[in-house]
């Protein structure tokens, strides 16, 4: 849906960083949910300590990645925030989700 928003206002993918913000926040996204699925086998008594882990590893690995490639102009603008918000939340809440499901099994 954002990229269609992008075609209709004949936005450049490339000036938006479209492709490697969302695909940077997927794989990220279900590393760390890998990740966390396989701990949560082994050590689910640490599970929410790993999810918040992983969160400030996700938005640290923003700002070491993709702070400077929106920076590098001298500013980041909205349409650059509204491009790393969405996937971010997105990922941020199926990881919630997902957790949410496993933890309501026990």
């Amino acid at each position: 849906m954002h990229g269609g928003v992008y075609f209709l206002f004949e936005i450049s993918f490339k000036d938006s960083h479209f492709l490697q913000v969302y695909g940077g926040n997927f794989s990220i996204g279900l590393l760390l949910l890998i990740g966390l699925l396989k701990a949560f086998n082994n050590h689910s008594y640490y599970v929410a300590w790993l999810y918040l882990l992983a969160s400030g590893l996700k938005f640290g690995l923003f700002f070491l990645l993709l702070w400077p490639l929106y920076y590098q102009d001298g500013e980041v603008t909205y349409l650059e925030k509204i491009t790393f918000i969405i996937p971010y939340t997105t990922a941020l809440f199926l990881e919630t989700k997902t957790l949410i499901a496993k933890l309501n099994k026990i």
